[in-house]
């Protein structure tokens, strides 16, 4: 696991996928009760040859069979139907590829994939413990945390990173004029029509009323009908907190409403 580690984080990664056979199917058997394990190999004498400098890190590996373990999401294209994609198996896959090419190891022939589904039961954390404890190499997104470092499992260099943003160079925006009209843009011409004539229709009938009703005092018959259009405006916007006394205020009142 480590070496294989140190060869990912030495390696730049040139996504190209190998391909494989049609409906290519993993070779391991991943229960979900976390059986059919203990498929690790031991590679102490490989890492001691690399640590006396008797073998360069790139050849670490050569020749082995390596057990990976995948976990299903939406960095592999797998199903349980059809398998993993030839044409395009996804990114893991095809870093698996270009590592295995350049380091002369193979691991389609032995490699298995977890199903989320099948492992409800059991963390995230557990999965990965258990893939490392059994098998060569889990190819997955899992974070980097203490907790599973502590339990033996080592990272390799990110290949993904989240906190990664893409910056643009985008023109300036257009300088625009204000439109003193906008304030009338959530109705069309024609529906403030019908708006205004409701309101100054309802202002000559609440006069009428009062005419009937002997209500109109000793007001002129402009302040009279000015008065009857304010109430008409509140009225249309059911707004009858202010109540101002002069003609002017009301005049201004209509316009605010």
């Amino acid at each position: 696991m480590l070496l294989v580690a140190l060869i990912v984080a030495s390696l730049p990664c040139v996504a190209q996928a190998k391909g494989g056979e049609i409906g290519q199917v993993p070779v391991l058997n991943l229960a979900g009760d976390f059986a059919g394990g203990n498929a690790r190999q031991n590679i102490c004498d490989r890492y001691e040859d690399f640590a006396t400098g008797k073998t360069q890190l790139r050849d670490a590996l050569s020749g082995m069979k390596l057990t990976a373990v995948f976990m299903s999401d939406e960095f592999l294209n797998y199903t349980t139907e059809e398998g993993m994609s030839p044409e395009d198996p996804g990114i893991l896959a095809e870093i698996m590829d270009v590592l295995a090419e350049r380091a002369n190891f193979t691991w389609r022939d032995s490699f298995g994939v977890m199903e989320p589904g099948n492992f409800l039961d059991k963390s995230w954390t557990e999965r990965l413990i258990w893939s490392v404890e059994n098998f060569d190499i889990a190819v997955s997104s899992y974070d980097h945390s203490l907790e599973r470092m502590e339990r033996g499992a080592s990272f390799t260099e990110a290949w993904y990173d989240g906190s990664l943003i893409l910056v643009d160079q985008r023109d300036p925006p257009e300088p625009s004029n204000v439109n003193l009209l906008n304030w009338a843009k959530p109705f069309e011409l024609a529906v403030w029509a019908v708006i205004g004539m409701t309101i100054i229709l309802s202002a000559v009938v609440y006069q009428l009323i009062e005419q009937l009703s002997d209500e109109r005092e000793d007001r002129s018959l402009f302040q009279w009908f000015s008065d009857n259009l304010y109430l008409s405006s509140l009225s249309f916007t059911q707004n009858f907190e202010y109540a101002p006394n002069s003609v002017a205020k009301k005049r201004e009142a209509r316009l605010a409403v």
